[in-house]
């Protein structure tokens, strides 16, 4: 179920992440009552708005969430780069300059890891000199027992992609994934034991440049990978043709396509078993797909919106409410407030129409969700008065 929380609001976008608690925060040269802010907050329905130091057209990139609260925020003014630390809860104190973009911020291994395009980062202490260290695309800081040590900093010159676009956690092991071109062949690598390890590199001799925008985890022992990428990169026996979306077994180190998109991936996620695939494509296959899919296995990418589709009548609704199904519908009906319990189930066995009395709800909104044989769930705001 989609909502739009950002009504008012103006601009440009970058980063999205929520806390245990709730409060959604993002980051990007957002417009309010004519200022732009680098950060917000939407907490209890209410946006509220945050400028860091006196940078009047900061704007923000990557944001890390630890626990309830930001921790940094990183910032691109002008033509410079920087990070911003929160200092206790009464404010910022600027504690990094990078010499190019900061594309990816993660926690790992009790440190925070920030990955980019940069080989020179400059630390600005409150008491003494700045330090200036050299760094491959990649600097992380200690962060133990939920609190910072903004003083011990290590940065790393191992061979990584020659830029970094994603970093990803998974249990003691950091992925780390970007660009490779001729130059510098690195296209994914890992973290783990204080060592890293190039996980893939791009044919020898290749003139293409490949891109790594994405990744996420699958199922227990592979990784899905999105980007740039063409099946020149793939390794594995049975190879098949694809670009842009592809499968890494971790066990063996093969790549094997999922899907033959026509233009880039830029976003991977998981939801109820599902890979969640978002970019600039509109065709897998030449099937159209509009930007957004899901992969329910690793060689099975539908689009999202190629779901069930029901209509509710009348909304708002005070008694008796009607839901029609665009075709004959089997599964589960599901009520539920927005707090996440649930208020009512029924079965339904090829259904075509519902009738539902809501009379014995007190006014609110609720979620009606319609839960196919797939498990696939489609949602829509109901509000009863």
């Amino acid at each position: 179920s989609a909502e739009c929380i950002l009504n008012g609001l103006q601009g440009t976008l970058n980063d999205v992440h929520v806390t245990y608690s709730g409060v959604v925060w993002v980051t990007g040269a957002l417009q309010h009552n004519g200022i732009s802010y680098p950060l917000a907050s939407f907490e209890n329905g209410v946006w509220d708005y945050y400028s860091i130091g006196s940078n009047a057209n900061a704007i923000g990139r990557e944001v890390i969430i630890t626990g309830f609260n930001v921790q940094c925020v990183t910032l691109q003014v002008g033509e410079e780069h920087q990070m911003w630390m929160r200092q206790n809860n009464q404010g910022w104190a600027h504690k990094l300059t990078f010499n190019g973009p900061v594309n990816a911020i993660t926690w790992a291994l009790d440190q925070i890891f920030f990955g980019g395009r940069f080989n020179e980062v400059t630390i600005h202490f409150p008491t003494s000199n700045n330090q200036v260290l050299n760094a491959n695309n990649l600097i992380s800081v200690d962060y133990l027992f939920s609190q910072l040590y903004p003083e011990s900093w290590t940065a790393y010159t191992a061979n990584v992609p020659s830029e970094i676009n994603v970093l990803y956690r998974l249990g003691n092991v950091l992925y780390i994934g970007g660009k490779a071109n001729s130059t510098n062949t690195a296209l994914l690598a890992r973290f783990q034991n204080n060592s890293f390890h190039t996980m893939l590199d791009i044919p020898a001799g290749s003139t293409e440049n490949f891109s790594i925008n994405d990744m996420t985890m699958f199922n227990d022992n592979s990784l899905f990978v999105g980007g740039d990428l063409a099946s020149s990169l793939m390794n594995a026996p049975s190879m098949t043709y694809g670009r842009h979306l592809f499968q890494y077994e971790i066990a063996t180190g093969y790549l094997y396509s999922i899907a033959d998109f026509n233009a880039p991936v830029k976003c991977l996620g998981t939801s109820n078993g599902y890979a969640i695939i978002g970019g600039e494509f509109v065709q897998n296959v030449g099937v159209p797909m509009n930007h957004l899919a899901k992969s329910i296995t690793t060689s099975s990418v539908v689009e999202m919106e190629n779901l069930a589709q029901f209509e509710m009548f009348p909304n708002p609704a005070s008694d008796n409410l009607q839901i029609s199904f665009d075709s004959p519908q089997s599964g589960m009906l599901r009520i539920s407030d927005l707090a996440g319990r649930i208020l009512h189930e029924a079965k339904m066995v090829n259904q075509s129409r519902m009738n539902l009395d809501v009379s014995r709800w007190s006014t609110q909104v609720v979620l009606v969700s319609i839960i196919d044989e797939s498990k696939n769930m489609q949602s829509q705001r109901l509000v009863i008065r």
